[in-house]
């Protein structure tokens, strides 16, 4: 036949071809049994199987389009033979679509907002969680720490404030810090990350595979009863 290759089975007997059943459109085809296998159809840019659906069914193409903000998905990648397409349920998760997997999915700002904490005295710290990591979610990345100190703070007395990054395997590492002897008032931390670095190489600890799961404030004062306050407050994003 012309426009073919033909092989016969060494096992069976049975004759395969190699032919172009419409223009640029090849295909393996069992002429024997007539099943064909596979296609390769080059005007549509698709691999396909006519007699068995659950075969792979082209590359999923996706395009971001600026004009609507979304990315949109054209190929299928794969069909199973009852008709249910990956790629089909692929092609709904726009951005701001139905379904949607956007941004908003894969990570978002995080907020303590103010946390009140407690102030130990003795120059012994008290322990306050300010933010933990939300269920379903990976890992936090502290942007900005804000540490204030208020209410009355006696002569000679001193406030200290640690904040601390907790990592998946329980250990803290200083992310922030502030002192202040006999008056009050507050810093914010632009660079927690780099003291992250600094207190994890401090403590011969590898960051490499870690994730930060919980933020926490020490506070103390000095004397022996305070009525100075600490406010904590971390922003960054959650993943």
């Amino acid at each position: 036949m012309a426009g073919t290759f033909t092989l016969v089975g060494s096992q069976t007997g049975k004759r395969l071809q190699v032919r172009e059943p419409q223009a640029n459109v090849w295909e393996i085809a069992d002429v024997t049994d007539n099943v064909s296998f596979l296609q390769f159809d080059k005007v549509n840019s698709r691999i396909n199987s006519p007699t068995y659906g659950y075969y792979h069914q082209g590359v999923k193409v996706a395009e971001y389009s600026s004009s609507d903000d979304k990315v949109h998905v054209g190929k299928d990648i794969y069909s199973e033979a009852v008709g249910a397409s990956l790629g089909s349920h692929a092609s709904r998760h726009n951005r701001g679509g139905a379904d949607a997997i956007d941004w908003s999915s894969i990570s978002q700002l995080f907020d303590s907002g103010d946390v009140s904490c407690a102030v130990g005295t003795g120059g012994t710290a008290s322990k306050t969680t300010v933010y933990s990591l939300p269920s379903s979610w990976f890992n936090l990345v502290p942007l900005a720490v804000n540490i204030s100190v208020g209410g009355t703070v006696a002569s000679g007395e001193t406030i200290n404030v640690s904040v601390r990054a907790v990592l998946d395997d329980g250990t803290e590492l200083e992310i922030a810090s502030y002192s202040v002897t006999g008056s009050t008032g507050s810093k914010l931390e632009s660079a927690p990350f780099a003291n992250l670095l600094t207190s994890a190489a401090s403590a011969g600890k590898s960051l490499e595979g870690r994730r930060i799961t919980t933020m926490v404030a020490y506070a103390s004062s000095s004397a022996t009863s305070t009525s100075a306050t600490v406010t904590v407050r971390v922003i960054g994003i959650r993943t």
